[in-house]
């Protein structure tokens, strides 16, 4: 199996100092192979809950934005109720230089099924 690019004496330590962390859920900010939640999973299992994120996501909307092109971000429609909040954030919208863009909230997408549809 795949562990991602955090060689594995890393992930011991992750392993080993997390039960020091304070509070009940863990957030993981700029997830890629979600390496980090895996090991927080292998140490808490269902006793605490961790929050990850797709940077992939973040990268694609970023280079989009950065390119000039419109990010197709909407949410679908089974998340409206949930996620509704979100909407003003991925609404078309001029950036500082008169581009347009869709900026965001591009982490809470994910191409894995997630909330957010990318477009075509």
């Amino acid at each position: 199996m795949f562990h991602g690019s955090i060689p594995a004496p890393r992930r011991s330590i992750i392993y080993e100092h997390a039960g020091t962390w304070p509070g009940e859920d863990i957030y993981v900010g700029c997830s890629g192979n979600f390496t980090i939640e895996r090991v927080l999973h292998a140490r808490f299992g269902d006793s605490r809950r961790v929050h990850g994120n797709d940077i992939q996501t973040y990268s694609y909307a970023l280079g989009w934005h950065l390119a000039g092109d419109d990010l197709n971000h909407t949410l679908r429609k089974e998340y409206e109720e949930s996620l509704g909040w979100l909407t003003p954030d991925l609404e078309v919208r001029k950036t500082h230089d008169g581009r347009r863009g869709r900026a965001g909230a591009p982490s809470a997408a994910a191409d894995n099924g997630g909330p957010v549809d990318h477009g075509s």
